[in-house]
């Protein structure tokens, strides 16, 4: 779930290359030399687990046809997956993101 205080302004990597992306049963850490920062969380919108980011202009293309994003937090990226309804641009630098098993503000 997400937390309302303190989840806001933390950033958003995206890693583009996925031809090498395997799944690992063991945990890994992403190192965000691999990943390229595309922008960061603004606030929680609404009540069903969604947020408002804040995406640099050059990669608004891009991360429509992404299935998931990593979230910088306490330091270390955190994967989460955009669910289908998930995308929806609320200007032309901000879009409402809905992720995958987070349906509650808190």
């Amino acid at each position: 779930m997400i937390k309302g205080d303190g989840f806001e302004n933390h950033r958003l990597f995206c890693k583009f290359d996925l031809s090498n992306y395997h799944l690992q049963v063991s945990m890994i850490q992403i190192n965000k030399q691999n990943c390229t920062k595309i922008g960061y969380i603004q606030k929680i919108h609404g009540l069903k687990g969604e947020v408002i980011a804040f995406i640099e202009e050059e990669f608004i293309d891009a991360i429509e046809s992404s299935e998931y994003l990593f979230i910088d937090i306490d330091g270390g990226l955190v994967p989460f997956f955009i669910n289908e309804e998930g995308f929806r641009f609320k200007s032309n630098e901000t879009v409402i993101l809905g992720f995958d098993f987070i349906n509650s503000p808190a």
